[in-house]
């Protein structure tokens, strides 16, 4: 065999081991191809698996409440069951009350020195108070508005501003009760009848001592107490024995 057909045998050899290289190449990277895919493919198939839970759930809890609210419409004020926070009338009184309070508190401020609340005050005041008797009266389904904001507050930041406003107002008010409109007048008799019993009880004994000190049949007395009883006796007895 001469050297042309060893060149031409070589290359032809050459080029069919470089054929099968491309050839397991091309048949790796579709294996791996495919395998990408298919791993792909399962996690989608998971995603949408979840997906589609989350929406069942949601779905579910939605129509959930919507008939526990058709069937039981008591539930949503139910003191702390409730599906809704509070009745949204209770809510717009409870606005109204801190309004209220908040310009009364401006008002008495600003007319604190010299003290002018009874004269630009009042309306703020009435009608907090009027807010306040409304907020406690107020029914909602069987259930009052004052528990709510009341009793089931910890803080009873209701109930104390309330309190505090209403002090504020009677100390304010107390020097017109007394001096203007003479409120306490009233009080004075029974007050002056007591004090003049008391007087009197008070003086009798001192009356009683002078009376027994100072008059003149009774100046003898002391001289009377000094015999005692057992000296008398002891006398007596003495006599018997002489006799």
């Amino acid at each position: 065999m001469d050297n042309k057909d060893v060149q031409s045998s070589l290359t032809g050899s050459g080029k069919t081991a470089e054929f099968n290289f491309l050839k397991s190449n091309l048949l790796n990277s579709n294996s791996a191809s495919d395998t990408d895919i298919s791993t792909v493919t399962i996690r989608n198939k998971h995603m949408l698996r979840y997906v589609v839970l989350i929406i069942l759930v949601i779905s579910t809890y939605k129509s959930l409440g919507s008939d526990l609210e058709q069937i039981h419409p008591v539930l949503k004020y139910r003191s702390e069951g409730y599906i809704n926070s509070y009745p949204e009338e209770c809510f717009d009184i409870l606005k109204s009350f801190a309004e209220f309070a908040s310009n009364f508190t401006l008002c008495s401020i600003l007319n604190a020195r010299p003290i002018r609340l009874c004269e630009h005050c009042v309306e703020h005041y009435v009608r907090f108070h009027d807010k306040y008797n409304e907020l406690i009266k107020t029914v909602v389904n069987g259930t009052s508005c004052g528990s709510l904001f009341m009793s089931h507050d910890r803080l009873n930041v209701v109930k104390n501003y309330h309190d505090g406003i209403s002090g504020l107002w009677m100390n304010a008010t107390r020097y017109i009760w007394s001096k203007n409109l003479n409120c306490c007048n009233l009080r004075r008799t029974p007050e002056v009848i007591f004090l003049c019993c008391t007087g009197i009880i008070s003086f009798l004994p001192i009356m009683y001592y002078l009376a027994v000190r100072f008059c003149g049949p009774i100046r003898d007395l002391p001289n009377v107490l000094k015999e005692s009883r057992f000296k008398q006796s002891i006398l007596r007895s003495i006599n018997r024995r002489s006799d």
